[in-house]
């Protein structure tokens, strides 16, 4: 599907690998406290391709037929850094495009002339997903419950009733409109789910991966045996399992001075620190708007906001035009509609406070 391009050419740039050096949360080139954890890489207690564990019975065989694996696109706002897509969060497009102008943009350090958290650009994944059998046949959704994860470890209240019952189930939520008003080009969600106008709106993910109960640092060699989470490994096929729920690949990425697009009069693109050194503001919360840029002027200005979506579309398909632009299946949906009751007994449900 071809995408229009609503801020003017961009530059067509060659297709790059993976970055491949240092991992984040080391403090370089930052503050050592960089994204509020430990001094740490960030997945360095699992980041083998694939994650040593023990045994796991495989679903059985006609399962693939009863609930099919399917494969969309998820990003993720994420530093110069690479780490394995494992207790994570991730997003549709308009997704990481919420996350970016509600939380990223409007902060940037300016001891360390770098963005929040040292984001710098909007990776693609090609994520296949199939969740566990004893999930789907409770509740015939394709998507479980969105969980948080900060620093590795998943900060909603008795995770842990999740894995026990279900394994690593893939969630989803939809964003919050009435923060940062922000829709995906297509349909979101199921008519059932009570959604407003275009049930549109945008969707985050979450990836369970080992121990998810333990930050970074924390994740005993035990804790990822018995609990190796839902990545399915370098080179392996999703199978529903509870050690393979999701297959995560790199199908590219935007950085946010791409977007910026800030030059001088002899048409050098400048970086982020010389954008700050010479006045610029990506955007002020106060006003709404940004200084020498306009790229993110108006967080709730709908038609601005899918502007926005279809600017980073056309240039995903720009840079890399042996991909395709979407991966969407319209009929995956964030489709979740919540747990039943008494069904993590004798456990406390997930987020239940109690």
């Amino acid at each position: 599907v071809g995408a229009a391009d609503p801020y003017g050419a961009y530059a067509m740039e060659t297709t790059a690998p993976p970055y491949t050096g240092p991992l984040e949360f080391n403090g370089a080139g930052g503050p050592p406290t960089v994204a509020g954890t430990k001094l740490i890489s960030a997945g360095s207690d699992d980041a083998l391709s694939n994650v040593p564990h023990a045994p796991v019975p495989a679903p059985p065989e006609d399962y693939a037929l009863e609930n099919p694996p399917f494969t969309i696109y998820m990003y993720r706002a994420q530093s110069g850094s690479d780490y394995p897509m494992r207790n994570v969060n991730t997003a549709d497009l308009a997704g990481v495009l919420w996350y970016l102008h509600n939380e990223i943009v409007a902060f940037p350090d300016p001891e360390y002339e770098i963005r929040h958290f040292n984001i710098s650009r909007i990776v693609r994944l090609k994520v296949t997903i199939q969740n566990p059998p004893e999930f789907f046949e409770r509740h015939q959704r394709k998507f479980g419950a969105f969980v948080a994860f900060g620093a590795g470890k998943c900060t909603v209240p008795y995770c842990d009733s999740l894995w026990k019952t279900y394994g690593p189930v893939v969630g989803c939520q939809t964003a919050d409109t009435q923060v940062a008003n922000y829709h995906s080009p297509w349909k979101t969600q199921p008519p059932e789910s009570n959604c407003a106008g275009g049930c549109d709106s945008a969707i985050w993910y979450s990836l369970p991966g080992p121990c998810p109960a333990h930050e970074y640092g924390a994740k005993s060699t035990d804790c990822v045996w018995e609990l190796p989470g839902g990545d399915c490994g370098k080179g392996n096929s999703v199978t529903g399992a509870r050690d393979c729920t999701y297959v995560a690949e790199w199908y590219g990425q935007v950085t946010l001075d791409e977007l910026l697009n800030f030059t001088f009069t002899d048409g050098r693109r400048a970086s982020f620190a010389e954008f700050m050194a010479a006045g610029g503001k990506e955007y002020d919360k106060a006003t709404d708007m940004g200084v020498y840029t306009n790229f993110w002027d108006g967080i709730h200005d709908e038609e601005a906001g899918r502007r926005r979506v279809e600017a980073v579309r056309y240039l995903f398909q720009q840079k890399y035009p042996r991909y395709p632009t979407e991966m969407q299946e319209t009929e995956v949906l964030c489709d979740f509609d919540g747990w039943k009751n008494g069904e993590f007994a004798p456990y406390p449900a997930p987020g239940s406070g109690r």
